[in-house]
């Protein structure tokens, strides 16, 4: 019995530890919350991105605060660029809306977003020698969390077209999603609930034969591996969702439940 008592006690230490440990983080996000969303911010979401111009008022009352919260904890650095408020803004997008309907969703293994001003440096990539274009981004492993590389012409290109089925800002968030589960595989395994793990699984290699065999209009990049196939069809479910749909009803119909969005 006092061992049990003894172990009670532990546990209620160790709670309280850990709350008094969060709770300073608790109080700065609640201040920031209280501060006014910038006009400029807003007029930057309506003009250049059309996901937020779709949302409900409370969803994108929603919005504005994952935005603030977001920018205000992922370090975003310029490799010789100036990081505008505009490419901040995109940048925080492009991780928000593919897991905006997943409360609480913080990106736990990001460490820090660089932008490039051009292709990302291929001497950043161990296997740029590998590939026949140019680097738009990448996302890097550094110890237990990444480095993400962007291009800031491809970022913003992504958002001036959307319905291109290209942008470089989802691709890249699609692979951090994807390795949330400790394996970058094409499986994102902690959104995709695993009764769709199967159904996804076929359709993706349905899909890659269409593509190998030119019956596809999804970029061909993702027959690279499985990992790029799942980032290639994130470019396109959220770029032009009703294009996607028309094309692969199967896989959107499974992607629609996977990102609990009515798109």
């Amino acid at each position: 019995m006092t061992g049990i008592i003894s172990l009670l006690v532990l546990a209620a230490l160790g709670g309280l530890i850990f709350f008094f440990a969060i709770l300073p983080g608790i109080r700065r996000r609640n201040k920031l919350l209280k501060k006014p969303f910038p006009q400029e911010w807003e007029n930057t979401l309506q003009g250049k991105v059309s996901f937020y111009r779709g949302l409900t008022e409370p969803d994108k009352a929603k919005f504005r605060e994952r935005v603030k919260v977001f920018l205000s904890e992922v370090r975003i650095t310029g490799v010789e660029v100036e990081v505008t408020d505009t490419l901040r803004l995109l940048t925080a997008c492009s991780a928000l809306i593919p897991v905006f309907a997943f409360e609480g969703w913080d990106y736990i293994n990001l460490g820090e977003i660089l932008i490039y001003n051009g292709p990302v440096d291929t001497r950043q990539a161990a296997d740029a020698e590998n590939h026949n274009s140019i680097l738009l981004g990448q996302v890097r492993p550094f110890q237990s969390k990444h480095l993400l590389l962007l291009s800031r012409q491809s970022l913003e290109a992504g958002f001036e077209r959307m319905n291109s089925k290209e942008n470089v800002g989802f691709h890249e968030f699609a692979h951090l999603i994807d390795e949330a589960d400790g394996t970058i595989d094409g499986i994102p395994r902690a959104i995709m609930p695993e009764e769709l793990i199967a159904p996804w699984t076929e359709l993706m290699y349905k899909e890659l034969e269409h593509i190998k065999h030119g019956h596809s209009d999804i970029n061909p990049y993702g027959l690279t591996n499985h990992a790029e196939f799942f980032a290639v069809v994130c470019e396109y479910f959220f770029e032009d969702h009703d294009k996607f749909k028309t094309h692969h009803p199967e896989l959107y119909a499974l992607l629609t439940k996977v990102f609990a969005k009515k798109l």
